[in-house]
């Protein structure tokens, strides 16, 4: 119980704050994680496609493009109850609404080995 009251209110928190402060801390989000993901020397990253008021990934996915590394994010089949990693080599065309709302990669995005994520 104690852990659904925390995520509850966590949400309520993260959804209250207005738009311009969302954009900021993720951009500060991002910076770290970029810096993790250079100081590691990471060719191979899954991340998640944002919705609603989860920290904002649309940037890091354009500066992990830029920066040359293979990026994928996951498919959720729903039959089997698991995630699929696909490759995104073009986020303008390869991207799709899943019918639950979420972005995901169309189903022209290569699978990703999982064995390959970093």
């Amino acid at each position: 119980m104690e852990r659904e009251r925390v995520r509850a209110e966590t949400l309520r928190q993260r959804e209250g704050l207005v738009p311009e402060v969302r954009t900021v801390f993720s951009r500060q989000i991002v910076d770290s994680v970029m810096r993790w993901i250079q100081s590691e020397s990471f060719d191979a990253v899954m991340l998640y496609l944002s919705m609603r008021s989860e920290v904002e990934t649309d940037t890091l996915l354009e500066r992990l493009h830029h920066a040359g590394k293979h990026i994928c994010a996951p498919v959720v089949d729903t039959d089997q109850n698991r995630l699929i990693p696909r490759r995104i080599q073009e986020a303008e065309t390869a991207l799709v609404r899943h019918r639950y709302g979420m972005l995901e990669p169309n189903t022209a995005c290569p699978i990703f080995p999982i064995s390959q994520l970093q």
